[in-house]
């Protein structure tokens, strides 16, 4: 099994080869991820499991999409950060937002619940933060306090 660093330059990342997972790169990003942060949390970010096995089942996880939804905790040069469990002090998921998708973003105010479409990029288990790209945003409702 090849194992190769995350590319993020987060230290305690890793993730094999996606040839070495059984699952092409092209058929991985096609196929939703139907998990919740809560059910890939403790997978990825809580070192109950091995180095290579967290490596060898982020390899069918990382491109895909998922659908989640946190509280804003703050906005990024390119994106946003967000708290998906009540006791995170900073943050556990970090998502870059394409272009078009920031406008819409910046209609939220922190602290407000959104939801959120993007592609899983890696993790940080030292740090227990997921990184996703490619993010997208609806627009908050018209009568969300503003």
């Amino acid at each position: 099994m090849g194992i190769a660093p995350s590319g993020c330059g987060r230290r305690g990342a890793l993730r094999t080869l996606d040839a070495d997972a059984g699952v092409p790169y092209e058929v991985a990003n096609d196929l939703p991820a139907t998990e919740s942060f809560d059910e890939l949390a403790p997978i990825f970010l809580s070192r109950k499991a091995s180095e290579s096995e967290r490596a060898l089942l982020w390899g069918r996880y990382r491109g895909r999409v998922v659908r989640w939804t946190g509280r804003l905790a703050s906005f990024t040069d390119n994106g946003a950060t967000f708290r998906m469990t009540p006791g995170t002090a900073t943050f556990d998921v970090s998502v870059q937002f394409e272009a078009t998708a920031r406008e819409r973003l910046h209609l939220h105010r922190v602290g407000s619940t959104v939801a959120f479409v993007a592609r899983l990029s890696s993790y940080d288990d030292m740090w227990r933060s997921m990184y996703l790209v490619h993010g997208d945003v609806a627009a908050p409702p018209v009568d969300a306090g503003r």
